[in-house]
């Protein structure tokens, strides 16, 4: 962001905080992901390393591996707010899920690692899409198939140029497999980034406020 729209990055602050939808299964519930929730991460904006700015989410995202706070989110919404009125309910709902509590979605979801076929024909890349949350410029998906990771992003055009975020992602990414390669010179070379399949999506959404 803080390449492609300073202006942004200053607006959050340098800070972009992303909500980060997960599978859960809740307690006494047989079945595993059966339920899905959200967590708040914040990223660190402005001129960083990529190295640090990688190193920090990942120091930060070990929380995303437990589900108590997510958990704990999904009772407040699901179970708490049943003693207030309908409209009272909407009216949080609207109120915690936007721009006012967080910037962007992102979301890491597993695919096969084999390959797979629909009505014989082959699947080779799949391409995630996440909708925009109302008021909230940015959406990110990551899903990988059989070793090929798809990117969908999406992004409100009157607050993002979805090309720009687009070019930068598949750059930064270039910069980190250089940056590991260097680190593990004795390991097999990467693909570059720029092989992946990085696919963008403007979408309108509500005008930022």
């Amino acid at each position: 962001m803080e390449r492609t729209h300073p202006g942004f990055a200053v607006q959050t602050r340098q800070r972009l905080r992303v909500s980060v939808p997960i599978m859960l299964r809740e307690p006494g519930a047989a079945a595993e992901g059966n339920v899905t929730a959200a967590v708040m991460m914040d990223v660190p904006l402005g001129e960083l390393p990529v190295t640090e700015r990688l190193a920090y989410i990942r120091a930060h995202s070990d929380r995303l591996r437990t589900p108590t706070r997510a958990l704990g989110s999904r009772f407040v919404m699901n179970s708490a707010l049943r003693v207030f009125p309908v409209p009272f309910q909407r009216w949080f709902a609207r109120t915690v899920y936007g721009p006012a509590f967080f910037q962007a979605i992102v979301s890491n979801m597993p695919g096969p690692d084999s390959p797979m076929t629909f009505l014989d024909a082959p699947l080779e890349h799949v391409v995630p899409i996440l909708p925009l949350a109302p008021g909230v410029p940015l959406a990110l998906g990551a899903l990988s198939w059989n070793g090929h990771l798809g990117l969908g992003l999406a992004t409100d055009p009157a607050v993002l140029d979805a090309a720009a975020v687009r070019t930068e992602i598949v750059a930064i990414l270039d910069e980190i497999a250089v940056t590991a390669r260097a680190q593990l010179s004795s390991a097999p070379p990467h693909s570059s980034a720029s092989s992946m399949r990085a696919r963008s999506r403007g979408e309108s959404s509500a005008s930022p406020k």
